[in-house]
Parts: structure tokens; C-alpha cells; sequence
């Protein structure tokens, strides 16, 4: 840390410059970061500005849907069937997870003729060096 600024060195993004404070119009492209009693002022290029006042990291939240359907018919044929679906998915920074399942059944003159399932659980992760990477 030199006159108010934190410098971060790393392998996938090079030098990474931090800065606090209050923040006020400056020469023309650039933004000024006032001194404090702790450090002086310093001055920035607006485009290399990444965030001002990022916002709070907040718990993932899980987000999914859940579908059911069905079907009486009488006549010649007596028939009936149903399905149902639900889905739940999750993503973070770093990674995301995917659940499904799916459940159909059919039955014509008291006969089964349909009855499947299906299931699947998806763990993805994700790192800032695979996006680097594409």
C-alpha cells in the first residue's frame, strides 16, 4: 500500500490497483479520490475504473419451476394419464448445480402402458481461469 493505494500482483489479470474514498469530478476522463488523513489524493482514468461502491455479496439463491399435467378420456378406449416435472437450479461465482426430475404415466382399459422416470443432477465449477481461458 503507497499514498492511499493497494496494489494486487497476479497471474491471470496482471497488477490489480484498489482505492477508497470519497470520489469527485476531475480533469476531463478522470476521477479523483480525495485525501484523507490516512492517504493523499489521488487521481484515475474513468475507463479503468472496475466499481465504484460494489454491491454486498449476497447468498445464492436457489430458482426452479414445478409442472404437473394430466387426462381422464372415456369412450371406446378408457384412458388416463399424468406427468410431472420440477427443476431447481443454483449459481454462485464459482459454481452451480442443476436437479431435475421428470415422471410420466399412462394407463388405457385399466392397463399400464406408460411409466418412466427421469432424473438428473448436474455440479458444475467454475473458475475465473476457464473464462480466461476461452
Amino acid at each position: 500500500m503507497t499514498d492511499g493505494k493497494l496494489t494486487f500482483k497476479t497471474d491471470y489479470a496482471g497488477i490489480i490497483d484498489l482505492l477508497m474514498g470519497k470520489v469527485k469530478p476531475a480533469e476531463e476522463g478522470k476521477l479523483a479520490v480525495e485525501p484523507s488523513p490516512e492517504k493523499g489524493a489521488t487521481t484515475v482514468e474513468i475507463q479503468k475504473i472496475a466499481s465504484i461502491n460494489p454491491p454486498p455479496k449476497v447468498l445464492p439463491k436457489w430458482h426452479g419451476n414445478v409442472a404437473a399435467g394430466g387426462y381422464l378420456q372415456s369412450g371406446n378406449f378408457d384412458r388416463a394419464g399424468a406427468s410431472f416435472s420440477a427443476e431447481a437450479l443454483r449459481r454462485t461465482e464459482s459454481d452451480r448445480i442443476k436437479l431435475r426430475y421428470i415422471f410420466n404415466y399412462a394407463e388405457e382399459d385399466d392397463e399400464v402402458t406408460t411409466r418412466n422416470h427421469y432424473g438428473e443432477v448436474k455440479y458444475d465449477t467454475l473458475s475465473l481461469k476457464n473464462f480466461m481461458d476461452l
